[in-house]
């Protein structure tokens, strides 16, 4: 089962004190190039998301504690109080998760042998960290909202990608801040009292909506 697996490389390569992935691991095999990559983005997916319970996070950080364990150790550690059943359920619940969503060989494939291939793996590590992660990289370099779009593999023409990337590059954080460190402040002093007048009465709130180009 993967739950076995994932306890052992999670005790070869990631540091709990610190939360870092290690290069080289305790028993001195190393990870290299993309392999690292993926074993370093599982941990972040596995500790610092929503996609694994506590249980489970408990269950991988201690090599020799058993899923029938746990209940113990979560409440000697944290006070937290968990019916035996219940906490084994939820880490076999996660450990079907893990399969489904990675595959149950990801950590055989990925860290003992390293002669085959790992692009899939580093694919649904990559789409399934960016699903769960609640600060979007991507997301923050837009001034727009849009978290509830979520990252998709499925694959869109280079032309699509550049008329979306040409739409939405005016909503571009670095851009805006362009524009501010460059206003002319004193035009826009008085554009903002031309727009605080009463169009019914005063034909230059009408010119100035024309001008930033909302509906007259």
């Amino acid at each position: 089962m993967i739950l076995g697996h994932l306890k052992s490389v999670v005790r070869e390569f990631y540091d709990p004190a610190t939360g870092d992935t290690m290069e080289l691991g305790s028993s001195g095999r190393q990870l290299k190039g993309k392999r690292f990559y993926i074993i370093k983005n599982l941990f972040e997916l596995l500790f610092k998301t929503d996609f694994c319970n506590e249980p489970t996070r408990v269950c991988l950080l201690d090599y020799s504690l058993r899923p029938s364990d746990v209940y113990k150790e979560m409440y000697i550690s944290s006070g937290i109080k968990l019916n035996q059943r219940t906490c084994i359920n939820k880490i076999a619940y996660c450990e079907k998760k893990i399969e489904k969503n990675l595959g149950s060989n990801i950590i055989v494939d990925v860290v003992d042998f390293t002669t085959r291939d790992i692009d899939v793996y580093y694919d649904r590590v990559n789409l399934l960290l960016t699903k769960y992660k609640k600060d979007s990289v991507f997301d923050n370099i837009y001034d727009l909202d849009i978290n509830s779009i979520l990252p998709s593999e499925k694959e869109v023409s280079n032309e699509r990608l550049e008329a979306l990337c040409d739409k939405i590059r005016p909503y571009l954080k670095v851009e805006k801040e362009k524009v501010l460190s460059d206003l002319d402040e004193e035009a826009l002093g008085y554009l903002k009292y031309l727009y605080s007048l009463d169009e019914t009465i005063d034909d230059r709130k009408l010119m100035i909506k024309a001008m930033i180009g909302l509906d007259l």
